[in-house]
């Protein structure tokens, strides 16, 4: 399937907040965040996909990719269990004789956009969550 990437710009202020922010707490609420986006496109392609059998849309999630490095970016993919993921492919380009029945690629362009709208939320949601935990827990350790 064709990998398509997004790049969130101008965020400079977020991201020193983040830098403040332990890491694991950060890999948490990013990966929240970019979850969320995936769900919006999984749920556009699977009201996208064929309807044959509907084992292809049922096939469809958002799994998280695993860190290689440290300083890796957070990722998630929105593809196939096994063993549809053989054959989800021929689906959405066709073959020699069958016609493609594009969904993935429609489903990213159609809601690509609101699957950074929702990761935005969801960041602001996070951050907002956990600095108020932090915030108890410093006030908490203050009384004492």
């Amino acid at each position: 399937m064709a990998r398509k990437t997004f790049r969130l710009e101008g965020v400079d202020e977020l991201e020193k907040v983040f830098k403040r922010l332990p890491e694991k707490l950060r890999t948490k609420v990013i990966l929240n965040a970019v979850r969320a986006g995936g769900r919006v496109i999984r749920n556009e392609a699977k009201a996208r996909a064929p309807r044959d059998t509907g084992e292809l849309a049922r096939s469809i999630t958002v799994a998280t990719v695993k860190k290689k490095r440290r300083n890796e970016n957070s990722l998630v993919r929105v593809g196939f269990k096994k063993p549809t993921s053989r054959r989800a492919h021929l689906a959405e380009y066709g073959t020699s004789t069958q016609a493609a029945q594009p969904f993935m690629r429609p489903a990213l362009d159609t809601k690509g956009e609101a699957a950074i709208q929702a990761i935005t939320e969801k960041v602001a949601e996070g951050m907002a969550k956990e600095a108020a935990k932090l915030a108890s827990e410093t006030g908490a350790s203050r009384r004492r």
